[in-house]
Parts: structure tokens; C-alpha cells; sequence
């Protein structure tokens, strides 16, 4: 009776509470602070003095984002190890500030603890991407993650801009295609896919996905989905770089890798409709100003690299020498004794002629402070800071500006803030009211001439680069730039106080600007003519840009589809790939390798068989195979049977030994239903050859398939065969794991079951990420090589898993078969040699990265009673 009430609690109250997570992403987690550590990295963090979560987040180095200060996260490079060069080595710890309690109610998890997990599954199935090295959140809600940097690589923009060899080009694109036909293949859906996170080791040519921040994984990723991801990267990619015969060659391999992970049971679009999904997608992406700056081949101006001082409470930037900074504390303690409580600029000249150094100074009281932060949900700390974020926003636009040195905000006494901007700026430069009242009075020469009318064209220059950055000026502001002093017309701006970042284009404001500007032009003593210059180069300015944005969008969507459609080069390489299923119909399912045959009787017949069988019993087989005798290690009950078959190597090819499993009487509704959908496996065999075929697709280890076969009829009769290929010198785990600790001394087997266990979360959690289940799921399903009892051996992908004839996939009602899957692999680990601590270790490596969860206790609990349940079950059966 209770374990009755036990199994309707498990398949009634567990996959409803997973279903209404799925739906309102209640987040069931603990609020305590935790930390994660890489059981590799742990003696190496903690010589770091990282003993909590605290630690770690407040480690600082290099940031190297360019997320700006509103976003609440960043990334920063840190170092590891004791500072030697032989050890030091280097890593990226991303921080992400505690959310709202909106975002925090809404949100399942934090995005950085979401992109451990997935980093996890990737290192799982073998995907290249960076290693997670800890994780965790401090009591303060603060999270962060911290990965391994991947050493000696650039990005694909740069190798493919550097890079001339066609051969070392083609074999990069082939590789990236490959792996984001595995990575689609196993569900993961990367939506950030562009360039810049796409990193090449220029030497031996691997290839590494980055940013999983935002990435998902679902049991079978749709093609919208995948040509979503394809686009991206072809948005970010001018023709330039690369072009749209490498492109094309690319999807061509893209869509063979795709067709070889599939193993011929997935749905392949039409070669030219795909390319015009990836177009679409392409002309919507590059509506956007991000894509846009993506795509854009010009640098930025300066590294985006803040250092923190801590000791100083100051970010500064990597161009920042000493001299500099001693500068900046003499010029903020002069603008801490201005009673002035506005904005102060002060300025600077270096020695030698190294530039003028600015200073942006301001005092916020604590009232400002407490405002700005608590009724505007985190925005920047203080003018300076979006003032920094709009002048490297400005420069991956082409806008001259002044080097950012440095920035911060610091306590000035109990009450009071100041915060300040420290910028670089050129030599001998003037104002260009000071230079135009300047050039009026002066005697006009044709030099004077010639600048006049560069100084109006790069004014209009700049204002059309503002806008297209997506900024535009502040009220009733104009533009501050200034002039140098010499004959070289390059004004550069002065200060982005002026401008505001605009969160949609509103087409009235370049009118509104130029207006201004022009008014102000005029206000300082500007000619007609200088008006003309000024508005000309503006309108150039915004229609080059048009017409780059428009030849980008038209070659990189028209090229890509119309070469698909009308063959040349795209032909000519699909032909070389030999891809023979690209251009499938959507609609039609190909089933590999298995062919029906109708019968004289009119019986249907499905079978598959393999060259080595055939060599054997001949083409023929499938008359013969339900009579052929088997007498090795024969077993038959309830009209099935399996026994052993050692066939003869002909032609001096060795001897084969095979599993054959028959059905001869299957119920009257499986024959009645096989005669109705004779696609549809309906015999066990049938069945377990899908699922087989599902396991590898799935990357698991299974037993190879030689032969298949399903009558169906006369009548509602139905009757199958399967053989399979025996595990030479391979013993199941349940009789490895006490062989090996008798030969084995104690310190050695514990190694050799740590590293195994890890291996069986691994298979495990390869299947249940994706909703599959074993279903029988114990110890002797599991096999190893008999000389791996010897030694420790690298596990992975040299264990095998067999008996697959009730593999099934349950989306919905995933929850229930995991708990069934766990408690039969704990109950069948009660042997020689298994002992608590493996179990949970097991349990270490399986369990999701985090703190455990409401769910995940309720998990484990009734793990607990089902494996009471199978204990109970067996001491009745032994009883009885």
C-alpha cells in the first residue's frame, strides 16, 4: 500500500511541480551565499586566499568588457597562481550585481550561474568551450563565475582578416561548421553566436565558443533556431573578411555535418531555403546598432581595459602611466578646494609635449547619491561614468575623442561625494568659438581658406557619426569640440555632456541637431558658405554610411541566396561534399538504411543488415533468421529468446560473435497496429534497433548493430530479430568493480573509482539533459574493458552501455523516470567495493552546478524511498 501511494505521489506531485517551474520559472533556491570549485582548481584557489564566496568576488583585475556601467556586470582578467611565470596562469571572472527583486522573482537563476551549467553539459559532450572553474553568490546576492582562459588564440574576425592561406581558411570554416552541426545536434542553442566570441588558435587551428550567457538547450532545436544562430555570425562577417563562396562552403559543410550527426533521421531543408532563412534573419539583425558595430571592421580607438585600484577607490585604464596619476591626485586636491557645487573642468599640460590632461570634477551629496541609486534601478553611479560610456561608444563609431585615463568616485567626508573624469587630450588646441573669432580677425590666406572648410566638413562628419552610433545632443546643448592649433584640420570632441544615448531612432532629431548647430555656426560669425560645407558633409557622411549599411545588407543577403539558387560555385561544392541528402524535401522523412520489403504471402517485412552479416547468411537472411540455431548461452521464456552465435570469419576475416534476440509471439494489438502504420516500429527489436541508433546520436556508447528485421502479417501476426556484436573482453561493472579492488591497492582503486563514477554521471546526465531514460539503468548494464581493472584508464567514451530496448524520451514527465534511473543505479551499486562515499560523489558529479534547491531536496528524498522500495522488493523476492 505504501509503495503504491509512493509511485502516484512520484508520477502525479513531481512532474507537476517540474511542469508549473517550467511555466512560472519559480525560483525554488536557497538565498544563503555559496561557492563552487572545480575539484582540479581547489588547492590552487585556495593559495589565492579564496576560502568563500566574498573572496573571489572581490578580486579584481583588468576589465575587459564593454557592457558599460549600467548593466550591473562585467568581466574582469584576473591572475592565478603564486605570480611566478612558470605557474601564473590567467582567467576571467565575470560578476554579475544583484537584480532587482522584478528580475529576481521573474528569472529561474542567476545568468552567470546559468552559464556554469551550460559550460558543464558542454564540457560533458565534449563541445570546445571555456572550463568552469568556480561559481557562487555572496550574501549580498551577488554572483560570478570564473573560467579558464584559452591561451594563444584571437577571434574570427582577426584570423580570417590576417589569415591568406585559402587551404588553413577553408579548414577553420569546415571545423567551426562541424561543431555547430554537433552543438544543434545536442540541442544547445547559442544566440550570441557572432565573431568576436568565436576564438582560433592561429597554430594548430582549434576552434572555441565563448558567452553561454544567454544560451539554451531543448530535447530537438528547431531550424529557425539553428539558421537564427547561422545568422548571427553571418551578420557580424562583412564580404571583406569573408566572402560569399567561403560562406557558402561553409553552410554546405555545416548541413553534411548536420546530416552525418543525424544518422539520416533528421529533416534536412532545401539547401537554397535554408540560405534564405539565414538571409532574412541577417537584413533583421542588421537593424540593429549593436550588429551593426559588430560588423564594422574599424577598431576602437583605445583598449576598453579598467584597472581598480582599490586602495584608491579608481579605475583606470591600461594607457594610464604613473606620471599621470600623480598628476590626477595633484589636480583633484586643486578642484576639492573650489566652493564651487557644480562641474568643474580643469586642464593641464605634460611635459615634453605629451598631450593636456582634462579634468571632469564634480561633488554629489549624499541626498543625489541615495536618489539616483535607489529610485532609478542602478543606473550609473554619476555623470562621469555614463560620460565614459558614450565616448567609447562614439569611438567604435570613428569620432576623435580624448583618451579616457581614469575614473572613480570617492568619499570626501561623512556627507559628500566627488567624482571625476581624467582625459587625455592633444596639444595646442583651442575651442571652436575661440578658433573661429580667431580666424575672423586674422588676414585670410588660402591655407586659412583650406582649413576653414576641412574644420566645417569634419564638424558635419562627427555630428553623422553621433547619430549613427545612436546618440544625439541633450536639450538645448550643442556640440564641444576643439581645434588644433596647427595647419591639420582633425577637431576631435571635447566632452560628451552634450550627448544622451537614445533608446529608439527618432528621425526628427538629426533635423533638430543640425539646426542647433547651425544656429551656433552662425551665432560665432560662420559664413554661408562654411553652413554649406558644414551640411554637405553631414548629408555624405549619413548616406556613405546608408549606402555601406544597404551594399552590406544586399551582398550578404542577395549573394548568399541568389548563389544558392542559381548554382556555380555553390554546386560545384556540394557536389565535392558530397552531400546527397541537402535538397530534401521539408515535408519527407528519409529512413536510413532500412528497407520494406513486401512478401508473396503479403506480408511486409522491415529489415537492416550490415556487410558482414550478409557475407555470412547471404542476401537471403531474413528467411532463415528466425530458425537459425543458437545454443551458446541460450535463454527462452513467454515466446522470446537470446543466445549467442559465433560465426566463422570467411576469407580469412576473424570470427564474429553475436547477441541474437528473437520474438515469436507478440500480442494481437501489436501485430493490428503494424498493419496500420507499417512505418512505425511496433516490435521490440524493431524498437531497440531505434533506440540504439538514438543512443549514438546522443554520443553514448553502445553496442553495434548487425542486423534488424520485423514481420509483419499474415494477419495481426507480428515477430522481430535483432543482432548485435558481442563486448569482446568487456565485463559488466557490477563484476569489474570487485575484480578490480582485489587487484588494485586501496589508494589506487579509490582514484580509479573516482574517475570512473565521474564517467557514469557524464553518460548519465548526457541522457536526462535531454529528457531520454534507461529505464533499467543498474550496475551490469554498464561494461569496461577487462585490462581497465588493472590500470586507470581515460574513461570517456570507453564505457559502454547496453540493454536499450526500453530507452524512451518524456519531456513532461521527466522528473519521474530520472528517479527511477537513480534509485536502480544506487540499489544495483550494493556490491564489493561500492561504499557511501562513491555514491556521493556520484551525486556531486551528476547534480546541477548551485545550491540545492527546494526541488532538489524533494529529489533526492524520494530517490531514498524508491530505493527502499527495490530493497524491500528483492528481500520479499529472495523470501519467497
Amino acid at each position: 500500500m505504501i509503495s503504491r501511494t509512493l509511485r502516484i505521489l512520484g508520477a502525479l506531485f513531481i512532474p507537476l511541480l517540474n511542469g508549473v517551474g517550467k511555466l512560472l520559472c519559480i525560483p525554488l533556491r536557497s538565498n544563503s551565499d555559496f561557492i563552487l570549485i572545480k575539484p582540479s582548481k581547489r588547492a590552487l584557489l585556495l593559495d589565492e586566499g579564496v576560502e568563500k564566496a566574498c573572496d573571489l568576488f572581490n578580486k579584481e583585475g583588468v576589465r575587459v568588457t564593454g557592457h558599460g556601467w549600467k548593466t550591473g556586470r562585467h568581466v574582469s582578467r584576473i591572475s592565478l597562481g603564486n605570480g611566478s611565470a612558470s605557474t601564473e596562469s590567467f582567467g576571467f571572472l565575470k560578476k554579475e550585481y544583484a537584480p532587482s527583486w522584478i528580475k529576481s522573482f521573474f528569472v529561474q537563476s542567476s545568468g552567470v550561474l546559468h552559464e556554469a551549467r551550460i559550460l558543464k553539459a558542454l564540457e560533458l559532450e565534449g563541445i570546445p568551450a571555456p572550463l568552469w572553474l568556480a561559481v557562487g553568490k555572496t550574501s549580498k546576492g551577488e554572483s560570478f563565475l570564473l573560467v579558464d582562459e584559452i591561451p594563444d588564440t584571437v577571434n574570427l574576425k582577426t584570423y580570417l582578416t590576417e589569415q591568406r592561406s585559402r587551404i588553413q581558411r577553408k579548414e577553420v570554416l569546415r571545423r567551426l561548421a562541424w561543431i555547430l552541426a554537433r552543438i544543434h545536434t545536442l540541442g544547445f542553442s547559442h544566440v550570441d553566436l557572432y565573431s568576436k566570441h568565436i576564438l582560433i588558435n592561429p597554430e594548430t587551428r582549434q576552434v572555441f565558443l565563448l558567452d553561454w550567457q544567454r544560451s539554451f538547450r531543448l530535447s530537438d532545436l528547431p531550424w529557425h533556431n539553428r539558421a537564427g544562430n547561422l545568422a548571427r555570425l553571418h551578420a557580424t562577417l562583412d564580404e571583406a573578411i569573408l566572402q560569399p563562396r567561403e560562406k557558402l562552403a561553409f553552410l554546405a559543410s555545416y548541413l553534411e555535418a548536420t546530416a552525418q550527426f543525424g544518422q539520416g533521421k533528421m529533416i534536412l531543408p532545401m539547401f537554397h531555403l535554408l540560405a534564405l532563412d539565414i538571409d532574412r534573419e541577417a537584413i533583421r539583425l542588421l537593424k540593429y546598432r549593436h550588429i551593426r558595430e559588430k560588423r564594422n571592421t574599424q577598431t576602437t580607438l583605445q583598449p576598453q581595459n579598467w584597472i581598480f585600484l582599490e586602495d584608491k577607490n579608481l579605475f583606470v585604464t591600461s594607457i594610464c602611466s604613473e606620471s599621470e596619476k600623480a598628476c590626477l591626485e595633484t589636480m583633484l586636491e586643486e578642484a576639492g578646494k573650489s566652493k564651487s557645487n557644480g562641474k568643474i573642468i580643469l586642464r593641464k599640460s605634460l611635459p615634453l609635449g605629451g598631450g593636456n590632461l582634462r579634468l571632469q570634477y564634480r561633488k554629489i551629496s549624499w541626498f543625489e547619491s541615495f536618489l539616483h541609486s535607489g529610485f532609478k534601478f542602478k543606473k550609473s553611479k554619476s555623470p562621469e561614468y555614463s560620460h565614459a560610456a558614450i565616448l567609447f561608444r562614439v569611438q567604435r563609431h570613428g569620432v576623435e575623442t580624448g583618451k579616457l585615463l581614469a575614473l572613480g568616485i570617492r568619499k570626501k567626508n561623512l556627507l559628500l561625494q566627488e567624482s571625476f573624469l581624467l582625459t587625455r587630450e592633444p596639444c595646442e588646441t583651442q575651442t571652436l568659438n575661440e578658433w573661429l573669432m580667431q580666424g575672423n580677425k586674422a588676414k585670410p590666406t588660402s591655407d586659412s581658406f583650406e582649413k576653414r572648410r576641412q574644420v566645417f566638413q569634419e564638424l558635419g562628419k562627427i555630428l553623422a557619426k553621433i547619430h549613427t552610433s545612436g546618440c544625439h545632443l541633450k536639450g538645448k546643448k550643442t556640440l564641444q569640440v576643439r581645434v588644433p592649433d596647427s595647419s591639420n584640420a582633425a577637431i576631435f570632441l571635447d566632452a560628451a555632456n552634450c550627448l544622451q544615448e537614445a533608446s529608439f531612432a527618432n528621425p526628427k532629431w538629426a533635423s533638430i541637431d543640425l539646426n542647433k548647430m547651425k544656429q551656433l555656426l552662425l551665432s560665432l560669425g560662420a559664413l554661408q558658405k562654411d553652413i554649406v560645407h558644414y551640411r554637405k558633409a553631414y548629408s555624405n557622411e549619413i548616406s556613405n554610411g546608408s549606402l555601406n549599411l544597404g551594399t552590406t545588407t544586399q551582398s550578404s543577403t542577395g549573394l548568399l541566396a541568389m548563389d544558392a539558387i542559381s548554382g556555380g560555385v555553390k554546386l560545384k561544392i556540394i557536389r565535392d561534399a558530397g552531400v546527397t541528402a541537402l535538397n530534401a524535401n521539408k515535408t519527407e522523412i528519409v529512413e536510413s538504411e532500412i528497407l520494406i520489403q513486401v512478401q508473396k504471402d503479403g506480408t511486409h517485412c522491415k529489415f537492416y543488415s550490415t556487410p558482414d552479416w550478409v557475407s555470412h547468411y547471404g542476401a537471403d537472411w531474413i528467411f532463415q533468421v528466425m530458425d537459425i540455431p543458437v545454443t551458446d548461452r541460450f535463454h527462452a521464456k513467454q515466446g522470446r529468446s537470446v543466445g549467442r552465435i559465433i560465426i566463422q570469419g570467411k576469407e580469412g576475416k576473424p570470427e564474429l560473435a553475436v547477441y541474437l534476440k528473437r520474438h515469436y509471439e507478440l500480442s494481437w494489438w501489436e501485430g493490428m497496429l503494424s498493419r496500420f502504420f507499417p512505418k512505425k516500429a511496433w516490435s521490440p527489436a524493431m524498437q531497440e534497433f531505434h533506440h540504439l541508433a538514438s543512443a549514438r546520436l546522443l554520443g553514448l556508447q553502445v553496442p553495434d548493430t548487425l542486423a534488424a528485421v520485423e514481420f509483419i502479417g499474415p494477419g495481426n501476426k507480428l515477430r522481430s530479430a535483432l543482432a548485435v556484436r558481442e563486448l569482446e573482453n568487456m565485463l559488466p561493472l557490477h563484476e569489474a568493480i570487485p575484480l578490480a579492488s582485489s587487484r588494485m591497492v586501496p589508494k589506487v582503486f579509490k582514484l580509479w573509482k573516482k574517475s570512473l563514477v565521474a564517467e557514469m554521471a557524464r553518460m548519465a546526465r548526457m541522457l536526462h539533459d535531454r529528457n531520454w531514460f534507461h529505464k533499467d539503468l543498474y550496475l551490469c548494464h554498464f561494461y569496461i574493458h577487462k585490462n581497465d581493472t588493472f590500470r586507470i584508464p581515460e574513461w570517456r567514451d570507453n564505457v559502454v552501455l547496453i540493454d536499450l530496448h526500453r530507452l524512451g524520451s518524456h519531456p513532461w514527465t521527466a522528473q519521474v523516470w530520472k528517479i527511477k534511473d537513480l534509485a536502480q543505479l544506487i540499489y544495483s551499486s550494493e556490491i564489493e567495493g561500492v561504499d557511501d562515499k562513491d555514491r556521493i560523489e556520484f551525486w556531486r558529479c551528476y547534480r546541477d552546478l548551485g545550491p540545492r534547491s527546494f526541488l532538489d531536496r524533494i529529489l533526492l528524498w524520494v530517490i531514498k524511498l524508491k530505493w527502499a522500495r527495490y530493497k524491500n522488493h528483492n528481500l520479499k523476492k529472495k523470501a519467497a
